[in-house]
């Protein structure tokens, strides 16, 4: 545990950050030109599409409620790419921090469609969202020099789900293969399928992806963990604009716990709640201090600007609504889980759950993964504390913010059959042979 030095993640955080800068200044310095005639050649799609189209699967259209788990958002792509089509390559250092896109002046509610209109119409209201890191578009905004948005989603759908098998692969090899069956099961609830649709819901996952190969192929110390969960922060800061950043925290902290269970490396309890509270601290400082650094460099260039935004979006994003409102956000997500969108799936379901419970309290006392099975369930209730702290977010996009539960599903299914019956075990490695 002393060997896990603070400087150096400090270290870490501010280097990241600064290559995000870098990526910034980069994206921004594109020329206008061939960004602005691959998105206006895209226009089409978004406005056949609308804000938010659905996928195939839903059954009914009028209940936008039911369906909405199966809902796209271009509301919020349609903003990125208005400000990747309004960044200004003669002014780079602006354009990297102020992140500014155009707003009509033609309407009384935001419509980032009419906006995105406006901005082609070459629109003098400009408007600036320095708050944000916007990652993604800064991406968006190189790739749109070479693609137009149709293209860019067949390469970002092809690297999706490349990155997806591989990392099926790597549980599979590194953890095993009831640990592969319950993340599947996990996907599956937060209907996986849409996420390659939309680079702001996709981006999130491939972050959390990359450090489930990371964790479990290069954790095999304590120390291995630091600069994996670093870089999972710090990364999804950066990327994600609010989809469900939660999950990332999630992921990298189960498989990193997994690969030091694995290896044989956290002898007792003790050590394995340290490394737990370790990890998630470092994941809260490296996301959070990634935030704040995109606050200080826009401070530098906007002072005002940045304090006024900043202050309200806290308190938006952080009030406190009462117990009931938080309790009926935790409600409307998980509801929105594909169990509850299949007839009887969810009534079965709980019935095996309630089952597994009896089984495993009469096993507890000679429990050989009791430590696992502790570490698992706290990081199971990781996205329910998020939704308490951020209940007026996760209340009002709950369509999305539903998926931070993909690795509640897959740790508690984790630890109801952790001690699976051997022959069951068998008839998997059967199966896997097939």
């Amino acid at each position: 545990m002393n060997k896990i030095k603070i400087w150096r993640t400090i270290i870490y955080i501010i280097l990241l950050n600064v290559c995000f800068l870098l990526i910034k200044f980069v994206g921004a310095l594109v020329p206008d030109s061939l960004v602005k005639n691959n998105i206006e050649d895209s226009a089409l799609i978004f406005k056949t599409a609308g804000l938010y189209p659905t996928q195939p699967l839903t059954t009914s259209e009028q209940d936008w409620v039911e369906n909405s788990y199966a809902q796209i958002d271009f509301f919020t792509e349609l903003m990125m790419i208005n400000a990747a089509y309004s960044s200004d390559a003669e002014h780079p250092i602006q354009s990297a921090l102020n992140n500014q896109y155009y707003i009509s002046d033609n309407t009384q509610e935001f419509n980032p469609l009419i906006n995105l209109e406006a901005a082609m119409q070459q629109s003098d209201n400009k408007v600036n969202a320095p708050q944000y890191w916007w990652g993604t578009m800064s991406i968006m905004r190189i790739l749109f020099s070479i693609w137009n948005y149709r293209e860019i989603m067949i390469i970002f759908q092809a690297i999706f789900y490349a990155i997806l098998i591989i990392t099926l692969f790597c549980i599979d090899k590194y953890a095993g293969r009831l640990e592969v069956i319950t993340f599947g099961i996990g996907l599956i609830s937060i209907n996986f399928t849409i996420l390659s649709s939309i680079l702001n819901f996709g981006m999130v996952f491939i972050v959390g992806f990359i450090s489930i190969i990371l964790s479990l192929k290069f954790c095999k110390k304590p120390q291995d963990m630091i600069p994996i969960i670093t870089l999972t922060g710090c990364l999804t800061a950066f990327l994600d604009w609010m989809s469900a950043p939660i999950i990332t925290c999630a992921m990298v902290l189960t498989y990193t716990l997994i690969a030091l269970f694995k290896n044989k490396q956290i002898k007792n309890m003790y050590s394995s709640i340290c490394y737990l509270i370790i990890g998630g601290g470092v994941w809260g400082v490296s996301y959070f201090g990634t935030l704040i650094m995109k606050w200080f460099f826009s401070f530098i260039n906007s002072p005002n600007e940045i304090i006024s935004i900043v202050s309200i979006r806290i308190k938006e994003d952080t009030e406190n609504y009462g117990l009931s409102y938080s309790l009926e956000t935790i409600y409307k997500n998980i509801k929105n889980l594909m169990f509850f969108k299949v007839k009887y799936v969810s009534v079965i379901l709980f019935l095996i759950f309630i089952f597994c419970i009896i089984i495993n309290i009469f096993k507890l006392k000679k429990d050989d993964y009791i430590k696992e099975r502790i570490c698992l369930v706290v990081i199971s209730l990781i996205p329910i504390m998020w939704y308490f702290v951020l209940a007026w977010h996760s209340h009002t996009h709950f369509w999305f913010t539903y998926r931070s539960l993909i690795m509640s599903i897959s740790n508690i299914l984790l630890v109801l059959f952790y001690d699976i019956n051997p022959k069951v075990k068998n008839i998997l490695n059967r199966f896997y042979k097939i």
